[in-house]
Parts: C-alpha cells; sequence; structure tokens
C-alpha cells in the first residue's frame, strides 16, 4: 500500500508541474471537462500509477483529435457505488 502511493505521487509530479507550471503559459483553449490533467491525476488516484497513467494518455489522444472518451472515471465511480444501477461498460 505504501510502494502504491509513492508510485501514485511520482506519476502524479510531472502532471501537477504541467498544470502550475506550463499551463498557465499556454492559451486557455481546452473545452472539456474534466481537463486531460485533471483527468490524468484522478485516473491514477483510482486505478493506479500506470492504468491511471494510461487511461490519461488515451484521454489526452482522443480530445486531441476531436473524439472524446465518453465513459468518464466518475461515471465508473458512481455505478460501481450504486449497486442497484447496472454497471457502465465502455
Amino acid at each position: 500500500k505504501f510502494l502504491s502511493q509513492i508510485f501514485k505521487q511520482l506519476f502524479i509530479f510531472p502532471v501537477r508541474v504541467y498544470q502550475y507550471v506550463i499551463s498557465p503559459l499556454t492559451p486557455g483553449s481546452c473545452r472539456h471537462e474534466p481537463t486531460c490533467s485533471n483527468y490524468t491525476v484522478e485516473a491514477i488516484k483510482e486505478w493506479g500509477a500506470l492504468k491511471g497513467t494510461w487511461m490519461g494518455l488515451e484521454d489526452l489522444a482522443n480530445a486531441t483529435l476531436g473524439d472524446r472518451v465518453a465513459t468518464t472515471l466518475f461515471l465508473r465511480k458512481t455505478a460501481s457505488i450504486n449497486s442497484d444501477q447496472p454497471n457502465i461498460q465502455g
């Protein structure tokens, strides 16, 4: 568990550097909510360093190409918490 948290923080750190150092220097042009960097941080926290990073990179690629991924981390969380609702597959 401790080692997992260390890896998560190591993978989140470069995203935070982007958010606080690089992103403010570029024009705000993202039209998606959550942004790719926010989505990546949440995915890493929820799914772990490797899978969360992969999900964030997929989201970035899809958003950049104009085909936003329909399933989000938040919908998956909600579906897994509410057992009376069917699971969202995607």
